[in-house]
């Protein structure tokens, strides 16, 4: 899988968010389970890493440690506007 492919993703879709890649990111944000490295570093610190022993993603930002299932990620990224990639 090709982090810079979901990185692209997002960013375009902050670009134009009429665009429906729900699905698309959703399958990109399941298969970066298998990667122990950090998704995308987000905007403006931060990043995004995935715990394979809890089973959920972790948003890191400053001191603040917040744990998503991969749906809730996405719905966060996609229509709440959070946690989005550094550019």
């Amino acid at each position: 899988m090709d982090l810079e492919k979901l990185k692209k993703l997002l960013l375009d879709y902050s670009r134009d968010p009429g665009r429906i890649i729900w699905g698309e990111v959703f399958q990109l944000f399941h298969l970066a389970k298998k990667f122990t490295q950090p998704l995308y570093d987000l905007d403006p610190a931060g990043d995004i890493i995935y715990d394979p022993a809890r089973r959920l993603f972790i948003v890191r930002a400053l001191e603040v440690h917040i744990h998503l299932k991969d749906y809730e990620l996405v719905d966060a990224v996609l229509y709440q506007g959070r946690f989005r990639p550094k550019k």
